[in-house]
């Protein structure tokens, strides 16, 4: 009688308890090297700064969410601070983009004259490194929020747009036909047939560029910010404080890997057809 494999070959089957573990593994096998390594390098120079062990980075974490200022004998907050101004950037930034790239990209795939005029200059600009439009936004547009924002909206306003583009050229045709027959006029066509179709395409095109927009908030932080997880990063590594690096690193990956986990689950929720045709 053929059994069906657990773990090894095509035709393998895990249990989920077996999805799990062999999910966790590598985090483990990660952090039992590193643990290994920090301890040894420990007892040859506690004061090495390379390679803190987890211990400090805990201490320097607990430091980075509240601290006393010496010189005003007041308690600080910069973790809580830094969270604010980089959610809210990535946020906005993030927000515009969609919106811009929903209505560009289902008009340009709808209306024949708007794609032969909007689509070879969107995909020529889609083609721009964005980190080089830094220092023209910053002469521009200049150093304050407006800049930073900015920067994450022209990195993730073009692949929107083009996923969404992509998606509204597969919308069935015969539905449209179907509404136009019945009377009804071409703006009715654009946001009763397309755009219900569109949604979840819109939010798996924002969980996708979600980590554009996170990597565009750290750099624009790290060039010129007074708060912001960029900034922090940036300020440690002057000191070569990597016990505080590595924490806010794991840090911004676990808020980005949250972000994108609630959006493909929203969607899962709200989308069934959505999801089971991508499968």
């Amino acid at each position: 009688m053929y059994r069906v494999p657990r773990f090894w070959g095509i035709h393998a089957e895990p249990t989920r308890r077996i999805r799990w573990f062999l999910g966790a593994l590598p985090f483990i096998i990660i952090v039992s090297i590193y643990s290994y390594a920090s301890y040894q390098r420990f007892l040859e120079n506690p004061r090495d700064k390379l390679m803190p062990t987890p211990v400090k980075m805990v201490e320097a974490a607990k430091n980075l969410v509240h601290s006393l200022n010496l010189r005003t004998d007041e308690w600080e907050y910069p973790f809580l601070t830094d969270n604010a101004h980089t959610l809210t950037r990535v946020t906005v930034g993030v927000i515009c983009a969609a919106s811009v790239g929903l209505l560009l990209g289902m008009n340009m795939a709808i209306f024949a004259g708007m794609e032969a005029v909007l689509y070879p200059i969107t995909a020529f600009l889609s083609a721009i490194p964005t980190f080089t439009l830094l220092p023209i936004l910053f002469v521009y547009v200049g150093v304050d929020e407006a800049a930073k924002v900015s920067l994450i909206f022209l990195a993730t306003v073009f692949p929107i747009t083009r996923t969404v583009y992509l998606a509204t050229k597969k919308v069935p045709q015969q539905s449209k036909v179907k509404i136009l027959t019945l009377g009804g006029s071409q703006l009715e066509v654009v946001y009763t047939v397309f755009l219900p179709q569109l949604k979840p395409v819109l939010l798996h095109a924002i969980s996708v560029t979600l980590g554009v927009a996170w990597w565009s908030v750290i750099a624009a932080e790290a060039i010129n910010a007074r708060a912001g997880l960029g900034y922090r990063i940036f300020l440690l590594q002057r000191y070569t404080a990597m016990d505080g690096i590595i924490p806010l690193v794991l840090w911004i990956t676990l808020v980005a890997y949250s972000k994108d986990l609630a959006l493909r689950s929203y969607v899962t929720w709200w989308y069934p057809w959505y999801t089971y045709s991508k499968t």
